[in-house]
């Protein structure tokens, strides 16, 4: 769902620093795709044991499934309780099966459908993996716009053309350094989460391979 704007400034070694657009932190995918039976039961354990949930699962609502758009209400917080992020007044959009949101809550929505609420426990290694090493890297400062802030995300050009996902860790005066590692990298995370509406995704949704929301530009 992060989508990559335009090339700043050419960073070290020729390599591009661009400016990532994202949507809340706690749920941009990886890009993994799993999957998963649909089951219409209230309760249940999740695979390997490692998640479950409760809630009332409607039998005649449209369930979520690949290629919908899954709107939804949801509030994160670490296994100690604490509260890292949470939607605001609009819920969040995804289309699903795309790796738009983290695989471990991506895998308990499908079947799910629109009113249905449930809590699920996702492990690091299904949230946003286990924290890498050697994970850091400096930049020069004019590589970044001037409003660049501790927390940002951008994306980097890596070797082969790739480009990388980086958080700003610190900024300096004249130099910025950048982690590969998410902030909730390396953390278990417990998500509460409602669906407000499943729908069908538009073709333009499908060909960019995201949600628009309502205002969007159609790019």
């Amino acid at each position: 769902m992060a989508e990559l704007a335009d090339a700043l400034a050419s960073g070290a070694s020729g390599r591009k620093v661009v400016s990532v657009r994202v949507g809340p932190s706690a749920l941009l995918g990886s890009g993994e795709q799993k999957e998963r039976e649909a089951e219409t039961k209230g309760e249940r354990v999740g695979r390997g044991g490692w998640a479950c949930y409760r809630g009332a699962m409607s039998s005649t609502a449209d369930r979520v499934r690949p290629n919908q758009v899954v709107s939804f209400h949801y509030v994160v917080s670490l296994s100690g309780g604490k509260e890292v992020d949470r939607t605001g007044e609009r819920p969040m959009s995804y289309l699903h099966g795309h790796g738009g949101i983290v695989p471990g809550l991506e895998i308990e929505m499908e079947g799910k459908a629109t009113g249905d609420k449930f809590e699920i426990a996702v492990p690091a290694h299904d949230a946003y993996g286990e924290l890498l090493k050697n994970s850091t890297k400096t930049y020069p400062k004019d590589s970044f716009p001037k409003e660049v802030a501790v927390g940002m995300q951008f994306a980097v050009d890596a070797q082969g053309g790739q480009r990388v996902p980086v958080w700003i860790r610190e900024v300096k005066k004249d130099r910025v350094v950048v982690d590969r590692n998410h902030p909730l990298a390396g953390k278990n995370l417990n998500f509460s989460v409602e669906i407000v509406e499943v729908r069908a995704a538009t073709p333009e949704e499908l060909a960019h391979g995201h949600a628009h929301s309502p205002h969007e530009h159609h790019h």
